[in-house]
């Protein structure tokens, strides 16, 4: 449908919406962990890019190369770096509200 920018329409198209949303309302919990957010994203993007690699190298599936960029970095697909990337963040932060919510007795859709 996208052509080669087919997997990295659907990977925009499903996360950043979400990632926006969650940020948008609850950045006076998120504003304070920024920098850890970073960090383990960077940390389990560059795992998970490890093992996509792995994986495809296997032959535990494939991509159709009409469908994505062929653009490679350290032998990963930029589309999964990106995915990683995105889906990290947004699990993280939920991950991160969900704790301080608990920790502090409030509803999750209560605003800080």
């Amino acid at each position: 449908m996208f052509g080669k920018f087919t997997y990295l329409f659907y990977t925009l198209f499903i996360t950043l919406p979400l990632i926006a949303i969650t940020w948008l309302y609850y950045w006076p919990i998120l504003k304070k962990t920024v920098r850890f957010i970073a960090l383990i994203t960077a940390a389990l993007t560059i795992y998970g890019s490890v093992m996509m690699t792995v994986a495809l190298h296997i032959k535990a599936w494939s991509y159709s190369s009409e469908k994505f960029l062929g653009i490679f970095f350290l032998g990963a697909a930029i589309e999964d770096i990106i995915w990683w990337m995105l889906i990290l963040t947004l699990i993280i932060s939920c991950v991160i509200v969900v704790l301080k919510k608990q920790d502090n007795k409030e509803s999750l859709l209560k605003r800080d």
